[in-house]
């Protein structure tokens, strides 16, 4: 027999054991023939429009509905199996249909592998902000309080419009939620009043909140004892040892006093001269000396041996912070860089209250006694004056009828 022959006895064998040429579905499954064929199904056995051949879910009659591909492993192609997403095997039951179940803007594999977040829930932390919203403001998706302010990421975003990210949104030293809760200030705002001095400074001193270009601040102590803040910025206050003058010129160190093995030292990148034998620092216009309390903003050092360098240098900044006493009898070349402290008993100049009439002294015994016999012999005198005027009366009672009588007779 010849091939075409042979090819057509085939063909007319097929289709009348198979396909109905008459009909677009032959097995009367709901499934096309052409679309059964396509995707590799059974066009003459209805039977398998009720199999789910991919873990999805759905029947292939399902699949065909949705347009969906009978055997793809991944119909929602977020990176994980149906087979996964429907049998917890992460630990969620993700839907095997929708890349992303949760609407969050991040998908089930993203969520699951990457930020390991909640697929199921769109706020994993539950701080108000989605986990999408969370990952493109760099805020932890995972952490309620990702500054660690006390206020949770949704409040600052949301609400009071801080940077969730900074406890200390306007780097006046004041960590956001103490200046809501405790001081009423403008977290925003470093200095609320708008009277020149940082909200950090009125509140905790001079030098115990971040100065400019730093945004942090340590007592000396904090300082000298780790290496919080290497390579930033950083606000500290310390008291003078002694002052060196290194060879290289444009600069000199300050050793500052500890009562520990540790020491911090200062070097000022600044150049400096003699004036009437005290050292004059050029660029600030200020003559530390042993004792002086300065506060020095530079860039921190790490710890070497026992010394932790912070650098003064065109950016940084060193102030002298006197007494009153001391700023009045203190030669000062300038007074640019000086800084007036008080104590904390703040001198404030009370309303004067009304005038009020000043209580009369209560006499003393002494007084009181002399002052009652004075009265007892004021009224014995008061007494015989009315004495001798009742009985004067009474003599002009009894002689003038007398007379009368007597002046008749003569």
């Amino acid at each position: 027999m010849k091939p075409i022959a042979l090819v057509f006895l085939l063909l007319c064998f097929g289709t009348a054991q198979g396909m109905n040429p008459l009909s677009m579905d032959t097995d009367g499954d709901g499934m096309p023939d052409n679309w059964e064929i396509e995707h590799l199904l059974n066009p003459h056995d209805a039977r398998d429009a009720s199999h789910d051949y991919n873990s999805n879910g759905l029947t292939n009659r399902q699949e065909y509905e949705k347009g969906y591909e009978p055997f793809d492993r991944d119909t929602d192609r977020d990176g994980l199996t149906n087979f996964d997403e429907i049998n917890s095997t992460y630990g969620f039951l993700t839907d095997p249909l929708a890349a992303d179940t949760d609407k969050d803007g991040l998908s089930d594999k993203e969520e699951i592998n990457i930020h390991k977040t909640d697929p199921t829930n769109p706020d994993s932390d539950e701080d108000g902000l989605n986990d999408g919203d969370e990952i493109k403001k760099s805020t932890n998706p995972n952490r309620m309080d990702s500054d660690r302010d006390g206020l949770k990421d949704g409040e600052e975003v949301l609400k009071y419009k801080t940077d969730a990210k900074k406890r200390d949104t306007d780097c006046d030293g004041l960590p956001d939620n103490e200046e809501l809760w405790y001081h009423g200030t403008d977290p925003t705002n470093a200095d609320t009043d708008s009277d020149g001095v940082s909200d950090g400074e009125e509140i905790l001193g001079f030098g115990a909140a971040p100065i400019a270009p730093s945004r942090h601040a340590l007592t000396y102590e904090e300082f000298i004892s780790s290496n919080a803040y290497a390579g930033e910025y950083l606000t500290v206050k310390a008291t003078v040892e002694r002052i060196k003058h290194n060879p290289i010129p444009g600069n000199y160190s300050i050793f500052l006093q500890s009562d520990s093995g540790k020491r911090g030292i200062v070097t000022v990148e600044s150049s400096w001269h003699y004036d009437s034998g005290q050292h004059v620092d050029d660029r600030f216009g200020l003559s530390p000396r042993k004792g002086d309390t300065i506060v020095v903003v530079g860039i921190a050092k790490r710890i070497c041996g026992s010394n932790r360098e912070l650098v003064v240098d065109k950016n940084g900044k060193m102030y002298l912070a006197l007494s009153p006493e001391e700023a009045i009898g203190r030669w000062l070349p300038s007074k640019r860089y000086v800084k007036v402290m008080y104590d904390d008993a703040t001198v404030v100049t009370s309303t004067p209250s009304p005038t009020t009439p000043a209580p009369t002294p209560s006499p003393t015994p002494i007084a009181q006694a002399v002052g009652d016999r004075g009265s007892m012999e004021v009224e014995e005198r008061t007494s015989m004056k009315k004495l001798f005027l009742y009985i004067l009366i009474g003599i002009m009672v009894i002689d003038v009828p007398i007379l009368l009588y007597i002046w008749k007779r003569l």
